[in-house]
């Protein structure tokens, strides 16, 4: 079961249900659209079924497509991460990750879970109903349920091994928490704090299944590549993920490097 949402008095006392893991011990795989030359240092892997060109793109928006990857990197490295793997899954640089793509990317990890240590992945896919995954790509795997049912079981399978799977919450207060976040067995992560009451609070999609919120305080981050980064979900949950596998112990509430 994943920690419900508690008063600020009970947060620091709670520590994430999984050992944490020792710096540079195991990969931290962060699962994309696109990566490219320049995370400089940084091992890209392509799912099979992709053309795997690493040609730079314009440093735009890192909302866009070709950019939100390389930004998702550069955070991590600068919460300590070093030894990461860049997973990308969409078919074509200027595409988003679907149901399959994803499923080609658990599979990866799951294939190579002996180095692996744990999964970001700061995307979502949502379906008609709640908690599905839209049904782009879902196929050859028996449609929306049947995709459905395989990332349950992938993200099940990892987190047996010892693999949590980090997934972002969304950006839209008052929404849903976004497929695949909404999943009970990813570790699910928002941006929000404390308030003077001493009551979590998150500015972004949250419910009482949310397992982290990234400490918004100080946390924009000044990139080499695109100026500035928000502190949005997206960066929130890979600098989680980036804390957990440099071997920090987390609780509730984590507080990211500025």
């Amino acid at each position: 079961m994943k920690k419900i949402v508690v008063l600020a008095a009970m947060l620091f006392s709670i520590v994430v249900p999984v050992q944490s893991q020792a710096a540079d011990q195991k990969a931290l795989v962060v699962i994309d659209s696109y990566f490219d030359s320049r995370i400089a240092g940084t091992s890209i892997v392509c799912v099979p079924t992709i053309n795997c060109s690493t040609s730079a793109k314009p440093a735009t928006s890192i909302s866009d497509n070709t950019n939100h990857g390389n930004a998702m990197v550069e955070v991590a490295k600068k919460q300590g991460a070093s030894n990461i793997i860049a997973l990308r899954s969409a078919s074509t640089p200027t595409s988003d990750v679907n149901a399959g793509n994803f499923i080609e990317a658990l599979t990866w990890v799951n294939n190579n879970s002996s180095t692996v240590g744990a999964v970001s992945f700061s995307r979502f896919f949502n379906g008609t109903k709640a908690c599905s995954p839209s049904s782009i790509n879902t196929v050859n795997y028996g449609g929306v349920t049947g995709a459905d049912s395989k990332i349950k079981s992938l993200i099940s399978e990892l987190k047996n091994k010892g693999i949590p799977v980090f997934v972002s919450t969304g950006n839209t207060k008052g929404k849903p928490v976004n497929y695949p976040a909404c999943i009970l067995e990813t570790n699910s992560v928002s941006v929000g704090g404390i308030n003077k009451s001493g009551t979590v609070v998150s500015s972004f999609q949250v419910d009482s299944n949310t397992d982290y919120l990234a400490s918004s305080s100080i946390y924009s981050y000044n990139s080499t590549l695109f100026g500035l980064i928000p502190n949005t979900t997206s960066a929130g949950t890979i600098a989680v993920a980036a804390q957990y596998i440099s071997g920090n112990q987390l609780t509730k509430i984590v507080t990211v490097l500025p």
